[in-house]
């Protein structure tokens, strides 16, 4: 039991990056967006569950080698740390986030978007705006799918964003705008401090 809880604990540290804005979007919650501010980078969790699951597989090792126990006894703890650490953060990291994304994408009612290699392209019937642009921003929160998704949900509430891309695991965010309405300022700043940010480009659509 107590490797076990170890390995889970481990799984827990791991899936600091996604666990907080996954387990608000499950529940319903609309303000998952500020616990984006207290969750960790995704190599600084996967690192210190990593660390903390070999420091708790040394200890089970080194206990099992003072009693004199078999070889095979001697990994039994270790190895039931490590199954338990992969299970954990499989759900907690990997399926929870994803569950939650699908959850948020969903509630947004998302119409799937389209990027050539060249262009966006809009939904069929509607019109480009005036004076349209295309804004590329460096948006660091996008590790996980919960992050991508609140970022999609936001931009498709907005009337003067025509077409956007933005995907989990790419940090790169595509938005093609209503210039006459807003800047490119203005729809950097729609996003918190602890997104951070940075404007790549703003072009004209030619």
């Amino acid at each position: 039991m107590r490797a076990g809880a170890w390995g889970l604990v481990s799984g827990l540290v791991g899936s600091l990056c996604c666990i907080g804005p996954s387990a608000a979007l499950l529940l319903g919650l609309g303000s998952s967006s500020a616990l984006l501010g207290f969750t960790l980078d995704r190599a600084l969790a996967v690192g210190g569950g990593v660390a903390l699951l070999l420091a708790g597989a040394v200890l089970a090792w080194r206990r099992a080698r003072a009693c004199d126990l078999r070889p095979a006894a001697r990994w039994r703890n270790p190895a039931l740390m490590f199954a338990s650490f992969a299970l954990a953060y499989g759900l907690l990291g990997l399926l929870v986030p994803a569950l939650a994304a699908r959850q948020e994408d969903a509630a947004a009612n998302l119409a799937p978007l389209v990027m050539s290699s060249q262009a966006l392209r809009l939904p069929e019937g509607q019109a480009i705006a005036a004076a349209p642009r295309r804004l590329i921003l460096s948006i660091e929160k996008m590790d996980c799918p919960p992050c991508a998704a609140h970022i999609r949900a936001l931009l498709r509430r907005k009337p003067f964003v025509r077409a956007f891309v933005a995907e989990a695991g790419n940090d790169e965010v595509t938005i093609d705008y209503d210039s006459g309405r807003t800047g490119a300022k203005k729809l950097a700043a729609l996003f918190p401090a602890y997104y951070r940010v940075t404007l790549i480009s703003d072009k004209p659509i030619l």
